[in-house]
């Protein structure tokens, strides 16, 4: 997994992984950075799951 290179996409992120490339790669272009690219689905990913316990909690 690379998180530095923007051109190279970095695979499988952790949550934690994805935080922290989305921190590093905050000013990147979205349509060019993969890097971003893969932390924004990560963390929707991880966004959509956590609403969706939220709302079968109550």
């Amino acid at each position: 997994m690379n998180l530095l290179d923007c051109e190279a996409d970095p695979g499988p992120l952790t949550r934690e992984h994805a935080q922290l490339a989305w921190r590093v790669h905050r000013y990147c272009d979205r349509e060019v950075c993969r890097v971003r690219q893969r932390a924004r689905v990560v963390l929707e990913e991880f966004a959509g799951s956590a609403a969706a316990i939220e709302t079968n909690t109550r």
